[in-house]
């Protein structure tokens, strides 16, 4: 759980290279007061940056879910005002089904974008809260 500016990282494990089909999930409490971007789950970055996987805000006006291989592969949508005022907890899910990424609210599909890439095999960190080893803006909010 992240609640204020702990941050928690889960060393790299092979068990945890997944790539392909995947589902991220989490309850979160957003904040208003969020930087670009802000991730809430996150496989990666590589150690050169060039890859990741997330379910993230990318500014204080969208949520998404994806991978990053230099190419962003990920469903974008909309945050609703309400989902911003700090009091109100919010079921995220993304999935990658095998042919297209799919971003869930409280069980509701906000937004489906076909795509050949999903989740990425990484030698890298998970994070929850921010992406591993520290890297970017932390989630404003609780995780």
């Amino acid at each position: 759980m992240r609640r204020g500016s702990l941050i928690v990282n889960i060393s790299a494990a092979s068990g945890l290279n997944i790539a392909g089909q995947i589902t991220l999930e989490a309850w979160v409490k957003p904040s208003a007061t969020q930087g670009t971007p802000a991730n809430i789950i996150a496989h990666g970055p590589t150690s050169d940056d060039a890859a990741g996987v997330s379910l993230r805000l990318l500014d204080g006006t969208t949520y998404a879910v994806g991978s990053f291989d230099g190419t962003a592969h990920e469903a974008t949508a909309a945050i609703p005002d309400t989902d911003l005022d700090g009091n109100t907890w919010v079921h995220l899910a993304g999935t990658y089904d095998g042919a297209k990424w799919n971003l869930y609210r409280n069980g509701v599909l906000l937004a489906s974008k076909t795509d050949a890439i999903g989740a990425l095999a990484l030698e890298a960190d998970w994070a929850i809260g921010q992406r591993a080893r520290g890297v970017g803006q932390a989630f404003a909010g609780a995780v």
